[in-house]
């Protein structure tokens, strides 16, 4: 059974993970229109270009098209796939380093899509964490459609008031 196409998916990253997850919607066919934001604009306008290539040689019905965060606010379903840059020297406990790195991200990304009525699935690790953190954003919880995960409370993941710098996690937030 063919199931029947979502009008609009946006996806906020275009590293490694975000390069897959669009790539495997377009040749899904599944929506009809994809977007792609990230930190440098430049890059998720690059990563369209490619998909576009990839569109035509898979015969996608899905358009592709670079955005800003503020661009998705339409869109039936955001992805979030960003990853700060960080070197993980972490032995023990390398979840927490990614967490750590992460966190002020996905807390910005919360806060930018305040009001959003669309589904959010979070694909940035630790997943069980990021997920979590974005739903226990104070702006997300006004996101009606924001997964909420039964993890205990992490522990090290910096507070709002402790993140003295927070990296730019996309264009428009």
């Amino acid at each position: 059974m063919t199931p029947a196409p979502v009008d609009t998916v946006g996806v906020i990253g275009a590293g490694a993970v975000g390069q897959t997850v669009v790539a495997t919607l377009l040749a899904s066919g599944l929506p009809g229109r994809l977007l792609v934001a990230s930190r440098v604009l430049d890059q998720a306008a690059a990563l369209a270009t490619d998909l576009d290539d990839m569109r035509h040689t898979t015969a996608s019905p899905t358009r592709v098209e670079a955005c800003e965060v503020r661009g998705l606010a339409d869109s039936t379903a955001v992805i979030v796939a960003v990853r700060a840059a960080f070197t993980n020297t972490n032995t023990a406990n390398v979840r927490m380093a990614g967490a750590t790195a992460n966190a002020p991200a996905i807390r910005a990304l919360a806060t930018s899509l305040r009001g959003y009525q669309g589904t959010v699935l979070v694909v940035t690790n630790p997943v069980d964490l990021m997920t979590r953190l974005f739903a226990e954003t104070p702006a997300a919880r006004a996101c009606t459609a924001s997964a909420r995960t039964s993890t205990p409370p992490a522990t090290g993941l910096p507070s709002p008031a402790s993140s003295t710098s927070r990296p730019r996690p996309c264009a428009g937030t």
